[in-house]
């Protein structure tokens, strides 16, 4: 593939379930395009009165995602460019291109492993941010965050794969593909998506009661594993892990971790507002 509209495009960035993305390049300027692409297995997975007519909604589906992020202009909201043709059959949207993702910090490769006689394979894990780095990140997911619920808008799918960090280091949020907004027609075909460990346990029993506080739960998720390289454990405060973590911030992360969502921070202004300078 080396045009995608006027994009030329210079290699794949990611390939998921319901999207590829690219890096390409329109004139002297570079660009991410994600371009809908599902796979054949998501829509074989979907219970029978589902497969009926999936692909037309799940394209719309796509278009409507473009169009829910084209609605902000936020700095910590990935912002839509440009939107393919409203008729492609493969539609598009195109976005800034930003060289790291909050994965991407956390996630650094090791020296690759032998099982057995096979090849060696390659081997990562997971290293916490400074604490310094690790606010910066978790203010500006906040900032962000808080703009979508004050629109009754919750993300139901923060993980760090989904925050992009630019040259700056400035965090943005992205992937809005599974959002749950206060109008009718923007709902999802699965009955059920998150990505563990960062999915709240009300949003795994029903995903169409997860709200702003689940949102809450996976930026607690999040905080835990940048501060500490580990994923949440429900009996393990961060600052056990870490004794240099302060405890009113590993108390802030347990907060929002708080099983019954009636006990964690409403929303993201909230938790924001209690994040320790």
């Amino acid at each position: 593939m080396d045009k995608i509209g006027r994009y030329t495009v210079e290699r794949q960035l990611a390939h998921g379930d319901m999207a590829r993305v690219f890096a390409c390049r329109a004139g002297e300027s570079r660009c991410a395009l994600k371009l809908f692409d599902p796979q054949k297995n998501v829509i074989a997975a979907l219970p029978a009165p589902a497969r009926r007519g999936a692909l037309p909604r799940l394209r719309q589906r796509f278009r409507d995602e473009a169009a829910l992020m084209a609605r902000f202009d936020h700095p910590n909201i990935a912002p839509v460019r440009d939107i393919g043709p409203a008729d492609a059959e493969r539609p598009y949207y195109v976005m800034p291109l930003y060289p790291s993702s909050l994965a991407a910090e956390c996630w650094r490769p090791t020296a690759a492993r032998r099982q057995g006689a096979g090849a060696p394979l390659p081997a990562t894990t997971a290293q916490p941010l400074t604490p310094t780095v690790a606010l910066r990140r978790l203010r500006d997911i906040l900032t962000g965050l808080a703009e979508t619920h004050a629109a009754g808008i919750a993300h139901r799918d923060l993980k760090p794969r989904n925050i992009l960090v630019d040259a700056d280091g400035r965090a943005a949020l992205s992937d809005f593909g599974v959002a749950k907004v206060p109008w009718p027609g923007f709902t999802p075909l699965r009955a059920t998506f998150g990505s563990r460990p960062f999915v709240s346990p009300e949003q795994l029993v029903d995903t169409g009661q997860a709200g702003p506080r689940s949102d809450v739960y996976a930026v607690g998720a999040i905080a835990y594993f940048i501060l500490t390289g580990q994923f949440p454990r429900p009996d393990t405060p961060p600052d056990r892990i870490d004794p240099r973590i302060a405890t009113p911030l590993s108390e802030w992360v347990m907060h929002a971790l708080q099983p019954d969502p009636r006990d964690r921070p409403a929303d993201a202004a909230a938790m924001l507002s209690s994040l320790t300078p």
